[in-house]
C-alpha cells in the first residue's frame, strides 16, 4: 500500500526546479502524510519558507534532481547512440570536457534533432520520476490504476 498520492505534474515542476538550482540552492521536499511540495532556496525571497522539520525523513522525501536520477551526460549519450550514431564520438569526446551541453545543443540544432532530443529528455524524465516513485512506494495522481 502506497504511503502518499503526489500529483505528477506538480513532482515534475519540482524536479525542474530542484534541477535547474546552479546559481541557488534549490531544494524540493515532499510531505509523505500529505503529498503536498515544498520548495526551499538561497535565493531569498523566492519560495515560501518549508516547515521547519522538512529535513526529518520520517516526513519529507527530497525530490531528486538530475544528477540522482542519471538523467545527465548518461541520457546524452544513451540519445546519441539511439538517434545520432554517426556522431557518437563526437558526443562522447564533447562530455569529456566543460560546456558540454553547449556544444551538444549546437549539435542537435546542426542535425535538426533538437525536438527530437527535447521530446526524448521529457520521455526518459517522465519514467525516472515515476520508477522513483515506485520505489519510495509513492502513487501518482494522474497514474490509472
Amino acid at each position: 500500500m502506497s504511503r502518499v498520492t503526489v500529483d505528477f505534474s506538480d513532482l515534475r515542476e519540482a524536479y525542474e526546479f530542484v534541477s535547474v538550482g546552479d546559481e541557488f540552492a534549490c531544494e524540493a521536499f515532499l510531505s509523505l502524510e500529505t503529498g503536498q511540495i515544498f520548495w526551499r532556496s538561497d535565493d531569498e525571497g523566492a519560495i515560501d519558507e518549508p516547515p521547519g522539520d522538512v529535513e526529518n525523513p520520517e516526513k519529507y522525501l527530497p525530490i531528486p534532481g538530475k544528477r540522482e536520477l542519471d538523467l545527465g551526460k548518461h541520457l546524452v549519450l544513451q540519445f546519441a547512440a539511439e538517434y545520432l550514431p554517426e556522431a557518437c564520438e563526437e558526443v562522447r569526446d564533447m562530455f569529456s570536457r566543460s560546456g558540454a551541453y553547449r556544444r551538444f545543443r549546437h549539435l542537435l540544432e546542426r542535425e535538426n534533432a533538437l525536438d527530437q532530443w527535447y521530446e526524448f529528455e521529457g520521455q526518459e524524465t517522465d519514467a525516472a520520476l515515476r520508477r522513483w516513485c515506485h520505489r519510495n512506494d509513492l502513487s501518482l495522481k494522474d497514474e490509472p490504476v
